[in-house]
């Protein structure tokens, strides 16, 4: 009894030490659903939307933000993001290169920083990843703006350290390493 309180214990001070990640950057299907995991959706129809987050901000707004996402199946397509405050991507629709005329206020819970539309036309396990811009304003990482001092540009975090940020389908992958799955590849 005594170890699985102390498991538990852990979990929760590895998971709260987590949340605290200033300007933790994250994708997310439904705006109820924002927290510290990487956002899943099962069978998500067409079109259907994710929202681009920013969680435990270190600044009172957010005068832009940067960040490029790949997705590794063409199956998956993104639409241009748009965005509140007058949002203008100077990038693509998987290579954000954003700013907005009127700052954006932060909101410790979660800031929407911009709205993808996705359409889908596969079956399988699609994982996003979210990393640099390219070019990248920082080395390494997605990067937003003060909004207050737009030369001040501050790093983001992943809750992933390959960059993970949302899963189409995760129970497909899941299938995939079942024993069901390992006798489908014999059939």
């Amino acid at each position: 009894m005594k170890r699985v309180c102390l498991v538990l214990c852990l979990i929760t001070c590895v998971t709260v030490a987590h949340s605290q990640e200033p300007n933790t950057l994250g994708l997310y299907f439904f705006a109820e659903e924002i927290g510290d995991e990487v956002s899943h959706i099962s069978d998500p129809g067409n079109p259907f939307e994710a929202l681009v987050v920013l969680l435990a901000p270190s600044q009172a707004t957010v005068g832009g933000y940067e960040v490029g996402i790949t997705i590794p199946d063409a199956a998956l397509i993104a639409s241009g993001p748009t965005g509140p405050n007058g949002m203008i991507n100077f990038g693509d629709s998987t290579n954000h290169l954003c700013g907005y005329q009127t700052p954006v206020p932060a909101d410790p819970s979660g800031t929407v920083l911009s709205t993808l539309t996705f359409s889908f036309s596969g079956d399988g396990y699609v994982p996003i990843f979210f990393g640099p811009a390219d070019p990248p304003s920082l080395p390494g990482a997605p990067a937003i703006t003060d909004g207050d001092d737009p030369d001040i540009l501050l790093p983001c975090n992943l809750f992933a350290e390959d960059g993970l940020v949302a899963e189409i389908n995760p129970t497909v992958a899941a299938e995939q390493h079942t024993l069901g799955g390992v006798k489908a590849l014999f059939r």
